[in-house]
C-alpha cells in the first residue's frame, strides 16, 4: 500500500485533530507549566496538514508532510491504546514504557507501508529496535514493577482530581507523543529515502549510535548496580560514566537521536530533520530531564552540590556556567 493512497483521508483527519486540539488548549489551566509546549504540540500537526493539503501536488514538501502525518497517526493510535490501558491499571507511568515503542513501532510500520527495504533501512531499523527493546526492559523494571504510580504522574493525578482520567490523555500521552513525533522526523526521512547500500555517512551514523548506546546502557547498568548495594543509600554515584557527565544516560539518548538524523541525511530534505535531535538535546539537557533531576538531587542528596561543582552537567568535558548559577539559586533558597 502506498502512503499516497491515504491522501483522501487528510480532510477528515484535519478536522478531527483540530477538534482535539481545541479541547486540549481550552482545558489547559492558566497555571500550567510549559504552556508553549502544549500549544506547539497541539497546533503543529494542523500546520503540517495544511502543507500536505495545499502544497504543490507531488512536491517533496507535500509528500514529506503526508509521510510525517502518517507516522503521527500511527503514534496517535498506539498512544490512545496505552492511555486506555492506563485507565484500567491507574498507572500513567506506562508512558515511560511506551515511549521508545512509540518510535520503534512507527518506524517499522512506515517501512512495512513503504515496502522498500535497502541495507540502510534494515540496519537503521535494527538499531532502532535494539534501542527500543533495551529501554522497554529498563523502564518496565522501574515503572511497572512498582506497587505505586511513580512521580510526577502520582502528583499530577492528585492535583487534577476527578478530571485526571481524561486530562491525562493530553497532559501525558499527547504531550509526550508530540515530542516523539517531532523527534522522529529523521526516522521518517530515513525510511522514505531512496533505497541504497550503506555509505560513509551511514557508517558515521552507526558510530554515533554505538557511542550513545554505550553511554546510555552502560550508565543504566552502573546505576542499577550502585543502587543494589545498601551501603550506597543516600550517596551519589560519581564513578565510571557518571564521572564524565552527571547524566550519561540522557547524553546517550540524545546522541542516538543524532545518529538517526545522520541516517536521514540520505533523504533530499534530510537537513530539515535537524529540528528532531536539536529538540531532543534541549529537552534532555535543559528543558526537562536533566534539569529537573538536578533540582531534585540537590534537595535530597547532601553531596550532590559538590558533584555539580566538579562534573559537567550534560556534555562530557564541557563545564557550563549554568551549573554555577544553579548552585547559587539553590544556596540562596537555603539561606532564605
Amino acid at each position: 500500500m502506498s502512503i499516497q493512497t491515504l491522501s483522501p483521508f487528510l480532510v477528515p483527519a484535519a478536522l478531527a485533530w483540530m477538534l482535539l486540539a481545541v479541547i486540549w488548549l481550552m482545558a489547559l489551566e492558566r497555571t500550567a507549566k510549559a504552556k508553549w509546549m502544549h500549544r506547539l504540540h497541539a497546533l503543529l500537526p494542523a500546520g503540517v496538514m495544511l502543507v500536505a493539503l495545499f502544497g504543490p501536488a507531488g512536491s517533496a514538501a507535500a509528500q514529506l508532510s503526508l509521510q510525517w502525518l502518517v507516522a503521527g497517526a500511527m503514534m496517535l493510535a498506539w498512544l490512545t491504546a496505552v492511555w486506555l490501558l492506563s485507565l484500567v491499571t491507574r498507572n500513567a507511568g506506562s508512558m515511560d514504557v511506551a515511549y521508545s515503542l512509540t518510535a520503534s513501532l512507527t518506524a517499522v510500520g512506515l517501512a512495512l507501508v513503504d515496502g522498500h527495504y535497502s541495507t540502510r533501512q534494515l540496519v537503521f531499523l535494527l538499531l532502532v529496535v535494539i534501542w527500543s527493546a533495551r529501554l522497554v526492559a529498563h523502564a518496565s523494571s522501574t515503572n511497572l514493577g512498582q506497587s505505586q504510580e511513580q512521580q510526577p504522574y502520582a502528583s499530577w493525578r492528585k492535583n487534577n482530581g476527578k478530571r485526571w482520567w481524561w486530562w491525562s490523555y493530553f497532559q501525558v500521552f499527547l504531550l509526550q507523543g508530540g515530542l516523539i513525533w517531532i523527534w522522529a522526523l529523521p526516522m521518517v526521512m530515513t525510511i522514505h529515502a531512496e533505497p541504497g547500500p550503506l555509505t560513509r555517512l551511514d557508517m558515521l551514523a552507526i558510530a554515533i549510535w554505538l557511542t550513545g548506546f554505550v553511554f546510555q546502557a552502560g550508565a543504566d547498568r552502573q546505576l542499577k548496580r550502585f543502587k543494589a548495594d545498601p551501603g550506597n543509600k543516600g550517596k551519589v554515584l560519581q564513578s565510571g560514566l557518571w564521572s564524565l557527565t552527571r547524566h550519561p544516560n540522557y547524553f546517550g539518548e540524545a546522541t542516538m537521536w543524532w545518529a538517526y538524523f545522520v541516517f536521514g541525511l540520505a533523504h533530499p530534505l534530510g537537513w530539515i530533520a535537524i529540528v528532531g535531535p536539536l529538540y531532543v538535546t534541549w529537552f534532555m539537557s535543559k528543558g526537562s530531564a536533566a534539569a529537573m533531576l538536578d533540582r531534585h538531587m540537590l534537595r535530597t542528596k547532601p553531596d550532590y552540590a559538590a558533584y555539580v561543582e566538579r562534573v559537567p552537567g550534560f556534555f562530557p568535558g564541557f563545564k557550563s556556567s549554568a551549573d554555577a548559577r544553579m548552585l547559587e539559586r539553590f544556596r540562596s533558597r537555603q539561606r532564605s
